[in-house]
């Protein structure tokens, strides 16, 4: 399933993005998602946008799913989510700023591939809970809690991070066999 956004009808071309809003309420009166998938496998979201919701992109159970040129910002919980076995994913080039707890949150879940992700203002950049076998590649996480957090998992890789000015850069908890190549934290 191909769900794409930024159609100019008129030309039949793709020539921007498409944004979702809730339009009501404070950071703790966002309670619906943005989009919600559950069970739902090879999935692919392409120039979707979605802001103040509780959840913008909400997975769960779900695999081999592709999410593009996503921006979730100034969502109640987080950005991008993925719950209890969503595996083998990929999410490239997404902005999630300024989210109540994650810019991206995996729960559960292994073999995903974040490429090109900027995750700002959060109490979490990007958060792992027990993942193993994932990669980030190029992830900006700065003025947030925590840039990127593993809780629990082993054989991650981070390749060419910045975290910078949060309380901890990248934090492992209870993490083995995990990778680190050209990460700058300053100012943690």
């Amino acid at each position: 399933l191909y769900i794409s956004g930024g159609w100019d009808l008129g030309t039949q071309t793709q020539t921007g993005q498409t944004w979702f809003r809730q339009m009501h309420g404070a950071f703790d009166s966002r309670y619906g998602y943005g989009l919600y998938m559950t069970s739902k496998n090879y999935t692919n979201l392409d120039k979707l946008n979605f802001l103040r919701y509780n959840n913008g992109i909400y997975y769960i159970s779900s695999n081999n799913n592709t999410v593009t040129s996503a921006t979730c910002n100034s969502n109640g919980s987080s950005g991008i989510y993925y719950y209890t076995g969503s595996n083998n994913n990929t999410i490239t080039s997404a902005t999630c700023n300024s989210n109540g707890s994650s810019g991206i949150y995996y729960a559960n879940s292994n073999n995903n591939t974040i490429t090109s992700a900027t995750c700002n203002s959060n109490n979490y950049g990007i958060y792992y809970y027990t993942g193993s076998n994932n990669t980030i590649t190029s992830a900006t996480c700065n003025s947030n809690g925590t840039g990127i957090h593993y809780y629990t998992g082993s054989n991650n890789t981070i390749t060419s991070a910045t975290c910078n000015s949060n309380n901890y850069g990248i934090y492992y908890n209870t993490s083995s066999n995990n990778t680190i190549t050209s990460a700058t934290c300053n100012s943690n």
